[in-house]
C-alpha cells in the first residue's frame, strides 16, 4: 500500500511538472511569435513610409491633410509597442514633414508635435535616437503666422527643457576613464593576432578551447569598438 502511494505521488508530481513545462513553452513560443510579428510589421511600415515618399511631387505641392492622416495611423499603431521602434518610425514621419514637401509651416509644426509625443518618455529610447528627434523640436519665428507672445515663450521653454534633458544624458554618458588610445583591432584582425587565418569564423576553428578563446576575444574587441564609437 505504501509503495502504491509513492508511485501515485510520483505520477501526480510528474503530471504537474509536465503541465508547468507546457505552460512555460507556450508562453515562450507566444512571446517569440509576437516578437517576430512586430519585427516584420516594423520592416513593412518602414517600407510603406518610404514608398509613400516616392509618390510625392517635387516642391511644396503635396497634400498635407492626407499625409497627416497617415502619420496619425502610424503613431496610434506604434506608440504602445517597442519604444525604440516607435521612435524610429516617427523619425521617418518627422523627416518627411520637415522636408518642405508641404505648403506653409504646417509640416514643421506637425514634425515638432510628433517628436514631442515620443519625447514624453525619452529615457525609454537610446540617446542617439533622442538626439535625432531633437532635430525636429524647433519653433519657426520667421513666418507671418509664427507663434508670438506667451505662446512663443511656452514653446521656447519646452524646446530648452527637451534639449537640457538630452544634454544631461549625454554628459552622464561620458566616461572620464575612457582611453582614446586603447588598442582596437578590426574584426578580421582578431583571429590573425591569435595565429588564425584573417577573418575566420569561430565555427571554422576546430580546437574547442581555441574556439572559445577566439569567441571571447571577438566579443571583447566588439565591446571596445562600441565603447570607442559611443565615446
Amino acid at each position: 500500500m505504501l509503495y502504491e502511494k509513492k508511485i501515485s505521488h510520483v505520477r501526480v508530481t510528474l503530471f504537474l511538472y509536465l503541465i508547468c513545462v507546457s505552460v512555460i513553452n507556450t508562453k515562450q513560443n507566444s512571446a517569440f511569435g509576437e516578437l517576430q510579428t512586430n519585427e516584420q510589421e516594423y520592416k513593412q511600415d518602414m517600407e510603406r513610409i518610404h514608398a509613400k515618399n516616392e509618390t510625392f511631387k517635387a516642391g511644396p505641392e503635396n497634400n498635407f491633410e492626407e499625409y497627416e492622416k497617415f502619420a496619425v495611423t502610424m503613431q496610434e499603431k506604434w506608440k504602445t509597442k517597442n519604444p525604440e521602434e516607435y521612435a524610429k518610425i516617427m523619425i521617418q514621419i518627422c523627416g518627411t514633414l520637415n522636408s518642405g514637401a508641404f505648403r506653409g509651416n504646417r509640416g514643421y509644426d506637425a514634425a515638432r508635435k510628433y517628436a514631442l509625443a515620443v519625447l514624453t518618455q525619452p529615457d525609454r529610447i537610446t540617446l542617439d535616437t533622442e538626439l535625432e528627434l531633437i532635430g525636429y523640436i524647433m519653433t519657426n519665428t520667421g513666418l507671418p503666422k509664427s507663434p508670438k507672445g506667451e505662446e512663443l515663450a511656452q514653446r521656447r521653454r519646452k524646446d530648452v527643457e527637451i534639449r537640457l534633458h538630452a544634454w544631461k544624458r549625454l554628459n552622464n554618458s561620458i566616461d572620464p576613464k575612457w582611453d582614446p588610445n586603447e588598442v582596437i583591432w578590426s574584426p578580421n584582425a582578431v583571429g590573425a593576432d591569435m595565429g588564425l587565418p584573417s577573418g575566420i569564423s569561430p565555427e571554422g576553428v576546430g580546437d574547442p578551447n581555441l574556439r572559445a578563446k577566439y569567441e571571447a576575444a571577438l566579443k571583447e574587441n566588439q565591446e571596445k569598438i562600441e565603447r570607442y564609437t559611443n565615446q
